[in-house]
């Protein structure tokens, strides 16, 4: 990727990234990729281990994928110039409000591209909340325990809180306060899925 195109994504505000059609990552804005992950606690990463991977392989969650690339495909093929969705990316102890802007490009020697940009909106301090700990999100610290599963919204970051034993599919998307209100725990493997409304706000990027 040239110097030009490395120095406009290192100026964006937020965390900018291209991504070439088939889910490439190109390029990354160095100095913001570091301070955000610095930032919400995960293991910092240099840029150079992600760039020349697939954007894909780093979303976890079946449905989560997919729903990425259907809204990758769609801006990649020009369907949509440009979309953007609100999302969560809290921590234990603090909320944040994300935004997320995919938009196409072209660029000399690959054609298509899709521009990504994250951006912060709001940050607010909470009581800690390990439920939303980096390890336990990443799986780490739960790898080889037999824990329940409990799957999070990857969006918005609510809970399915089971409504009954018998039908899997009888749940109610709360927010994690709630979860721990009604005696959730921490001692869980998360399961990375898309509640109702995420969906909803999603078919309408």
């Amino acid at each position: 990727m040239n110097e030009d195109i490395q120095n406009f994504l290192n100026a964006l505000d937020g965390i900018g990234y291209i991504v070439e059609g088939g889910g490439r990552i190109l390029a990354v804005g160095q100095p913001q990729w570091q301070d955000f992950l610095e930032k919400t606690g995960f293991a910092a990463s240099p840029t150079k281990n992600v760039i020349g991977h697939n954007l894909f392989d780093f979303i976890t969650g079946a449905e989560v994928r997919s729903s990425y690339q259907r809204l990758h495909e769609s801006v990649w093929h020009g369907q949509g110039q440009k979309l953007s969705f609100q999302y969560r990316c809290d921590g234990p102890s603090v909320k944040r409000e994300m935004r997320m802007s995919m938009s196409h490009l072209s660029l000399d020697g690959i054609g298509g591209a899709v521009l990504y940009q994250s951006q912060l909106l709001s940050e607010v301090a909470r009581p800690p909340l390990n439920l939303l700990d980096p390890d336990l999100i990443l799986g780490v610290m739960a790898n080889e325990r037999n824990f329940p599963i409990v799957a999070l919204c990857s969006y918005c970051q609510k809970v399915a809180w089971p409504l009954s034993e018998h039908r899997e599919d009888a749940r109610e998307w709360i927010t994690p306060e709630d979860y721990y209100a009604r005696g959730g725990h921490s001692d869980v493997r998360v399961s990375h899925g898309i509640c109702p409304s995420c969906v909803g706000m999603l078919e309408m990027a």
